[in-house]
């Protein structure tokens, strides 16, 4: 009996307290959104990388992050403003593009509620040399459960640590550490596009100045007598965000014909271009043609792939020879670069193998300025391909009953000016929505 009440009285002292912890650290949680501008420097890490973003934020209104460990002056930021957004890269600031946000995982989600069940206060704990008061929230997530916690100040309670990590796997998490300064402001960058293309043309040139001269004249040579030979090619991987295939031919000076394979569906996009004029095959009528302008842009874009130009180029490396199928190849390495948004920027790393009998160009394989694997292309010499115009698109069909193929009349059953159809009267069924083959319309005077 005596344990009964001991046991009664330590529940009904329990319940104040799990309510006053779970409103401590709501409230701890709530100031990490009203206690001002911080700055943060923020470690995200698995068992394979680490990665560190400094920044500010102003919450629920705006924030600026870098990459921490980037050299001064070329570190990549993004502004996020209200519903803006605007990044830079070495070639200068760009935007502002619409966007949606919530500080990502850089501050504790606000207006979220957890159960007393959800919510451990753990008290003072002494972390990098300074106390603060520390809280845990549980969260389900799928199959896993979450633990965010917060660490406050222990004589202001304003937060100064957060972080995120599974319960029950410690090789990853997000920790990230807080400096409030209220003299912290968030203001749009200024976005100078001239300025910016200048910039990025400046950075090629010292990025295609770097290396070995006779390595670079070398490799062009070796582009431009693939440029001179006819050839079929076959681009596998993601090119131009159509995840395989791309076939084709092209024969010189300019002729270029190519085709679209995707993994799933049939092929699509078969276009001839040459002489800045660009058909697509039509699927109706079969096998016909027609100019398309709209073309000409994704032609060029791969032709410039096969033969990169120099002023697309920026650092080449000759790496020696190399074997493929029993054959001795030049190697050579080379930064691609494109244009975008008012920049020429480093868009991918890529390798070139050249047949050394030859000096003609073999394989090139592309990765993303990342190092992600993009796609592969492959060549086969033909001197005696060749790349047909497509046929003239046939005229149009001539109306029936017109008498003639060479001019476009009126279709049959618009009549003359002012005539109407279907006919109106009482002798007309209401059913009547195209004229019989025999029908002259409208009728003459004597039918009236």
């Amino acid at each position: 009996m005596r344990r009964l009440v001991i046991a009664l009285v330590a529940c009904v002292w329990s319940v104040p307290a799990a309510s006053q912890c779970e409103d401590e650290a709501h409230a701890a949680r709530e100031r990490a959104w009203s206690s001002g501008p911080f700055h943060f420097e923020a470690t995200r890490w698995n068992k394979d990388s680490r990665l560190r973003i400094c920044g500010e934020i102003v919450p629920g209104s705006a924030q600026r992050e870098r990459n921490c460990d980037a050299a001064a002056g070329t570190a990549r930021e993004t502004v996020w403003i209200g519903d803006r957004r605007w990044e830079k890269d070495r070639a200068g600031w760009r935007g502002p593009y619409s966007t949606i946000w919530t500080h990502q995982d850089r501050a504790p989600a606000p207006g979220l509620s957890f159960s007393a069940g959800q919510v451990t206060c753990l008290g003072r704990v002494v972390i990098d040399g300074r106390t603060t008061i520390k809280y845990e929230f549980a969260k389900q997530i799928a199959d896993r459960v979450w633990v965010e916690a917060i660490f406050t100040d222990e004589h202001s309670g304003i937060p100064v640590r957060f972080e995120t990590r599974g319960r029950s796997d410690a090789s990853s998490g997000f920790t990230a550490i807080y400096r409030h300064d209220p003299s912290i402001s968030v203001d749009p960058p200024s976005v100078d596009f001239d300025k910016r293309w200048s910039e990025s043309l400046r950075r090629l040139s010292e990025e295609s100045q770097k290396g070995d001269p006779a390595c670079r004249a070398e490799f062009f040579s070796a582009v431009q007598r693939g440029r001179k030979a006819a050839f079929e090619f076959e681009i596998k991987g993601s090119f131009e965000s159509v995840p395989c295939c791309l076939t084709g031919a092209f024969v010189p000076s300019d002729a270029i014909r190519y085709l679209f394979k995707p993994f799933l569906g049939g092929p699509f996009g078969e276009t001839v271009a040459a002489d800045r004029r660009a058909w697509a095959k039509k699927s109706y009528p079969r096998d016909s043609w027609a100019e398309a302008p709209e073309k000409l842009e994704v032609a060029e874009k791969i032709v410039r792939t096969l033969f990169p130009p120099s002023e697309y180029v920026g650092q080449v490396k000759c790496l020696g020879k190399i074997s493929v199928d029993g054959r001795d190849h030049d190697w050579y390495e080379y930064d691609f670069y494109r244009d975008s948004e008012s920049a020429r920027t480093l868009y991918s790393h890529r390798s070139m193998i050249v047949e050394t009998a030859t000096g003609i160009p073999f394989r090139t394989i592309s990765v993303s300025r990342t190092n992600a694997d993009q796609w592969v292309e492959t060549r086969r010499y033909d001197s005696t391909l060749t790349i047909q115009a497509p046929p003239p698109e046939p005229p149009p069909s001539p109306p029936l009953g017109s008498g003639q193929a060479d001019a476009p009349r009126p279709l049959l059953g618009l009549g003359g000016a002012g005539a109407d159809w279907p006919p109106i009267g009482p002798n007309w069924p209401p059913f009547v929505s195209t004229p019989p083959a025999d029908t002259i319309w409208p009728p003459p005077p004597a039918l009236k």
